[in-house]
């Protein structure tokens, strides 16, 4: 994961700030690995209230539980780009966290001609739209509506409309081409055996037991009045 990480510091201008949001546990490593593999870049931690921050270090570390109490200054701050660690954090856009990344990932944009945007995780993420709109929001791809910009332009370059057969295969390589990468559970950990499946049976005696019979019952009789009315129409 370092290595679009040192690519992107290599190649921010002269005094080009990159903000990090990242969990609590590994702030201090995010500053030891910035030292490490970009000696010619500074780190900061964001600690509490901030007392001890270098501002004018290019790479500044915060943990989501800080950014309630840092979000002023740091949506004025100047960063050319921002990184979300273990993004799956921010899925649910109802949450405080989620919001105040947004907050910051639009100032950020206003503020910035084609900003770095990055979100990295090594949880995995179902495939449920809802999962990703907060992460793709924050990277500038959607808005509460609809695709915009660049992901807009792709969507509509595939000459196909949301009725049409095939427009889902071809909406899924737009999204990726527009820099996901993705990596499954055999290429990282290969010695891990298959998922197997087991089922196992469980008899439910006494009240519920007949609880559930007696509304598997119900819901049989509904199903099948719904089914002779729709004969019948």
């Amino acid at each position: 994961a370092w290595r679009p990480i040192v690519r992107a510091l290599e190649n921010l201008a002269p005094g080009g700030r990159l903000l990090a949001v990242v969990p609590n546990v590994v702030k201090a490593n995010w500053a030891r690995e910035v030292g490490l593999w970009t000696p010619g870049r500074r780190a900061t931690v964001v600690h509490g209230d901030g007392d001890t921050v270098d501002a004018y270090s290019d790479v500044v570390i915060l943990n989501y539980e800080l950014l309630d109490r840092h979000i002023g200054w740091l949506g004025t701050h100047g960063f050319r780009g921002m990184i979300v660690d273990e993004a799956h954090f921010i899925k649910n856009k109802a949450s405080q966290r989620s919001r105040h990344v947004l907050e910051l990932a639009d100032q950020l944009r206003l503020r910035t001609t084609r900003p770095l945007m990055m979100a990295l995780t090594g949880t995995p993420l179902i495939n449920d739209i809802e999962d990703f709109l907060a992460i793709w929001h924050m990277l500038g791809w959607v808005d509460d509506k609809e695709p915009r910009g660049e992901l807009m332009q792709k969507l509509e370059d595939i000459g196909l409309t949301p009725a049409d057969r095939g427009f889902l295969p071809a909406a899924r390589s737009a999204v990726i081409e527009m820099g996901i990468v993705r990596r499954r559970k055999v290429d990282v950990a290969a010695d891990i055996p298959a998922r197997r499946i087991a089922d196992l049976p469980v008899e439910l005696d006494g009240a519920m037991g007949r609880s559930i019979r007696e509304a598997e019952k119900k819901l049989t009789q509904r199903l099948v009045k719904r089914y002779d009315s729709a004969i019948a129409a």
